[in-house]
């Protein structure tokens, strides 16, 4: 009697070129190249049998599956989730799911553990505020940013300039955009868009 296989344990068992390297090495390959949540974790339970021990690989692959509750669960059960955990997780809730509130929730989770948030951390933080219309968050969270000297990154300062427009704050917004030294297209398009948005149009012709 034949016995019946799945998708992983045919990647497993029958691929040449990957039968000569060490079984971790291989549930690594095959996680990368999975497309279904289901393989995932088949993956996932081998990968606790043989003590492959990668959950930051294994939960940006879940995230990748756009699978909220596999991703959001694995992510809650992890010991002790590094800033790499926490930021892919952010963004994933961000710009993936539209999970707001649970986005602010998390980065406040990571402040509160010591975990410092970075340039990865507060664009999808931004993004949180700016369609919760949270702006006092989104204005410590410009604090941080003054305080970690992470304005020079691009994105920071363009999601920034969007929270503030979105928010209706297109005076922090043009702050922050008069700070800028070397202002590139983003820039120049999120400031002018925040003005359009709130009826300034006299604003665009002052920017440009």
């Amino acid at each position: 009697m034949l016995r019946k296989t799945t998708p992983f344990s045919r990647h497993l068992n029958f691929q040449p070129q990957q039968k000569l390297q060490p079984l971790k090495e291989r549930l690594l390959i095959i996680l990368k190249q999975c497309v279904s949540t289901k393989t995932a974790e088949q993956i996932h339970t081998q990968m606790l049998i043989h003590s492959v021990d990668k959950p930051n690989f294994l939960l940006a692959k879940l995230i990748d599956l756009k699978d909220f509750s596999y991703s959001y669960r694995f992510f809650t059960s992890m010991h002790q989730p590094n800033d790499y955990a926490f930021n892919v997780m952010i963004r994933g809730l961000a710009t993936t799911w539209n999970q707001f509130d649970l986005t602010l929730q998390l980065y406040y989770k990571m402040k509160g553990l010591g975990i410092k948030p970075n340039n990865f951390t507060y664009p999808f933080l931004f993004i949180a505020c700016s369609n919760l219309v949270a702006v006092e968050h989104g204005k410590l969270g410009h604090c941080m940013v003054l305080r970690c000297g992470l304005m020079a990154d691009g994105h920071v300062r363009h999601s920034l300039i969007t929270m503030y427009s979105k928010c209706d704050e297109v005076w922090y917004a043009r702050k922050v955009f008069d700070e800028i030294t070397e202002r590139d297209l983003v820039s120049w398009n999120s400031m002018i868009s925040g003005y359009s948005k709130d009826g300034f149009s006299w604003g665009c012709f002052g920017v440009v």
